[in-house]
């Protein structure tokens, strides 16, 4: 989805943290919330269906798309969280206010996409790693 609107926010990581928007991201995806089951069928019944009971649920990755700035502090950030596998603090605003959430987050990649017009771009994956907070 083009991020018209959408923003995404990266924590500076002080113990009274400050989150800064990730400016320049033209693409931002939420793979969803995803749960995993356990099946529960037996095999001494007559009535063939399957009964799967819910287990654990993961609220998924964030993918970012977006221009590199050369300098950008949370560009910065980013990048070297995909490097040293520190969970970060994120939050992400949808459009028009819709939800505003805050999250512990893991940058599994980050790699360079090709240029545009001289415009050097990156995506980064972010596997949320817990539950999505409010932000109220």
């Amino acid at each position: 989805m083009l991020a018209k609107g959408t923003k995404i926010y990266i924590g500076d990581g002080e113990t009274e943290e400050d989150f800064d928007q990730i400016m320049g991201v033209t693409e931002q995806t939420h793979s969803g919330t995803a749960w995993e089951t356990e099946d529960l069928t037996t095999h001494d019944t007559t009535d063939p269906v399957s009964e799967m009971e819910t287990t654990i649920r993961a609220e998924g990755t964030v993918t970012i798309v977006g221009k590199w700035t050369e300098g950008n502090a949370q560009l910065a950030i980013l990048r070297a969280r995909s490097l040293d596998g520190q969970s970060w603090n994120f939050q992400t605003e949808q459009v028009g206010g819709a939800e505003h959430v805050q999250f512990a987050g893991f940058v599994l990649n980050f790699n360079w996409l090709s240029q545009v017009k001289g415009h050097l771009r990156y995506q980064a994956v972010i596997l949320i790693n817990g539950a999505l907070t409010p932000v109220v």
